[in-house]
This record gives C-alpha cells, structure tokens and sequence, in this order.
C-alpha cells in the first residue's frame, strides 16, 4: 500500500517579507508550529528576490543551505576565499555558517535544512504538451523515517496526477509529499503552448 500526505501551498497562502537585500517568499517550514526567525526549523523551503546589487547572507548555525537561480545571474564569495557564478536554474550547495556575499541581482529558490535532515534541489524543464512520470519509493523504512518530495512551478501550469487524482498547479504553486511506505508513480503534465519550469525537492529526516 502507497500511503503519503499532500501539502499544498497556493501562492495566495505564501508569506513574502522583507530582508536587508531585497524580499523573501517563505514556501513551506517543517514543523509547521517553527519559524524562520527562531531558527527551530528542521527544514525550509523559499524563493528570494535579490534586489541589492551587493548583499551579504544571513548567517545560519548548523543549517546547509543549497540554492538555485530561477532569474538572473549571481556570484557568490564564501570567506572571502571561493567564487562561484550561477546562471538561471544553475545551483550550488553551502553551509549557512559561511560569510557569504552576493553580487547581482536574482530571483532565486532556496532549501535550507538542519543537521537533522538532508536534502537536494533539481530542476524540470517540461516542454509544451508533454508528460514527465516521477517513481516514488521508499525500499526501507528503517533508513528513511521521514521521505518528502516537493514541486514548485515556477513558470506555466502543470496538470499533477497522483493516486488516480489530479490537480493543477499554476505559477508559483508548491506541493509536498510525505511519502509513508511502500511505491507509486506520479505523472506532470503540461498541456499548455508554453514551457512549464519546475524546482524539485527532496528531503530525508530520521
């Protein structure tokens, strides 16, 4: 049996707030009683427009960061040491306790996690009138206590197909699933003229 729970988070019920470089969109948080600021979380999920040429990053303890460019170009300096330069739907993975600056201005999508879990970003292109099917498993439960799998759309619409159900997720939409047990499939379809660009989490937990 393929058991799992749906969350869902409309844009409409997204939080945007400001910060020193520009604002940030928080997505989704695990638990659902922590909050950002108290930094209680076990995992976040979020998107952020850079709109300061130069902005330094929030210093997190003990919480990995890993981040993709949805638009724009940016070059990230940790310790003052290592550059790197990140295009659209490029990524990069780093520890939120480094002295990080940022030029350029963005829009980009974020996870941060806890030393309690561990998690990766990728990106979807689906093109126009086409189907993509994912496998969702978990082979061990023993390894894998807690197992989600998130899909944010961040440009078209997408028609998603799980447990003979559907539903369609417009710009800006997010949904996660907490997978219990056992196997399943899921299919994305874009049934649209246009391309349809979507981030893909995944996040472990024991």
């Amino acid at each position: 049996e393929f058991r799992r729970v749906l969350f869902r988070s409309p844009k409409e019920n997204q939080i945007t707030k400001r910060w020193s470089g520009g604002t940030t969109t928080e997505i989704c948080i695990f638990p659902k009683d922590s909050n950002y600021e108290d930094r209680n979380f076990i995992w976040r999920i979020s998107s952020a427009n850079v709109e300061s040429e130069e902005s330094n990053f929030t210093y997190l303890k003990n919480i990995w960061r890993e981040i993709m460019i949805l638009d724009g170009n940016i070059k990230l300096i940790h310790n003052d040491e290592t550059s790197i330069n990140l295009g659209k739907f490029e990524k990069h993975s780093f520890s939120g306790q480094w002295e990080t600056r940022s030029y350029g201005k963005v829009t980009d999508f974020n996870l941060m996690v806890s030393e309690k879990a561990n998690g990766n970003i990728s990106y979807i292109r689906l093109n126009e009138h086409t189907m993509s099917e994912f496998s969702l498993n978990i082979k061990n439960k023993r390894n894998h206590k807690n197992l989600y799998y998130g899909f944010y759309c961040y440009e078209g619409n997408i028609k998603v197909c799980l447990d003979n159900k559907s539903f369609t997720l417009n710009k800006n939409d997010f949904f996660l699933i907490n997978l219990k047990k056992g196997f399943g499939s899921m299919s994305l379809i874009n049934e649209s003229d246009n391309t349809a660009h979507i981030v893909k989490v995944k996040i472990v937990y024991n």
